[in-house]
């Protein structure tokens, strides 16, 4: 009984060494396990900060996009008002030339119109010269033919 008895002994301590070794064991599993979760929890930051900053690049991008898109409405806007524009003053170039012949016209127009006035005056005085010529009495006309209207006979 004994023997058994020491068996048994034996048996416990040896139970007891495995049981503290499976205790340490058990506790270098939990602390590599309690690592282990600190990683994986690290991991998932550091992995949530990168989508984050993918999700950030992709909104940035798409504004970028969206800026780019809007700026090109607006040159494209911009490139219709400036051809309308550009016909606008095309137009009013070619009144402001066809106004310039106008007045170039007016003004040939106004000197030959002065030109004729003059040329009337100047008729107009001759003949009030002539009539004056002829009003006078006979005898005091000038004998020369070039001064007498509707005379033939010489002097």
């Amino acid at each position: 009984a004994e023997a058994a008895a020491e068996a048994a002994a034996a048996e416990a301590a040896l139970l007891r060494a495995e049981l503290r070794a499976a205790a340490a064991s058990l506790g270098a599993a939990t602390r590599e396990l309690g690592e282990a979760r600190a990683a994986a929890a690290a991991a998932e930051v550091s992995i949530q900060a990168r989508v984050a900053q993918a999700e950030l690049a992709a909104v940035n991008e798409a504004m970028a996009v969206r800026r780019a898109e809007r700026a090109e409405g607006r040159h494209e806007a911009l490139r219709a008002v400036q051809d309308a524009v550009a016909a606008e003053v095309a137009g009013l170039r070619a009144e402001l030339a066809a106004a310039k012949e106008e007045v170039r016209q007016a003004a040939e127009a106004r000197a030959a119109h002065e030109a004729l006035r003059e040329e009337h005056a100047a008729l107009l005085a001759e003949h009030a010269a002539q009539e004056e010529e002829l009003n006078r009495p006979w005898y005091q006309q000038d004998p020369r033919p070039d001064r007498r209207i509707g005379r033939r006979r010489g002097g």
